[in-house]
């Protein structure tokens, strides 16, 4: 449960136009019930497998906005997201042209200041593949490798949740 309240407290902390929004929280001696916005539109994950593949000009759209909305939480909040992928991104309307939102910030977080995610010993046998630790200490999300797979890449590659990786080994 601890987890739970630590994704709510990171959400009630994001205020951005791709980030989804969490409404209200309600908690009884048993049950949380989570209020956030509606989102109609279905996963990127679906809508890759649906079109086949995305023009470039399409996917320059969705990156653009994942774009600015990681630049906000790593810049603004020091949220990293670590569990970035075509599944955690949603669109809101069925519209060809619909905003995304970037959902599921259940493993998410907040790096001290100075820190980087090679320094968080609480994670370092697992990481999302979509991260990778800049060498300049700052934690970068792979968003080229979500671009990659919605211009034409393989999509099955994209949806591989973790893999095991060696924080003592950089990455590739």
């Amino acid at each position: 449960m601890r987890e739970m309240h630590d994704e709510i407290d990171i959400l009630q902390t994001l205020k951005h136009d791709n980030i989804i929004k969490l409404h209200s929280v309600y908690e009884d001696k048993t049950t949380l019930f989570i209020v956030m916005e509606e989102c109609k539109g279905g996963e990127l994950f679906q809508r890759i497998v649906e079109k086949g593949q995305y023009t470039e000009h399409d996917a320059a759209k969705v990156i653009k906005q994942l774009l600015s909305a990681v630049r906000y939480m790593h810049s603004v909040h020091n949220v990293v997201h670590c569990d970035l992928k075509p599944d955690n991104i949603l669109f809101v309307t069925e519209a060809d042209d619909s905003e995304i939102k970037i959902i599921d910030f259940g493993m998410s977080k907040v790096l001290p200041r100075l820190r980087s995610l090679r320094e968080e010993k609480s994670w370092q046998r697992f990481a999302a593949r979509g991260l990778m630790p800049a060498g300049n200490g700052l934690v970068v999300d792979r968003l080229n490798e979500l671009g990659h797979h919605a211009i034409g890449g393989d999509i099955n590659d994209a949806r591989d949740g973790f893999e095991r990786v060696n924080m003592e080994e950089p990455f590739p």
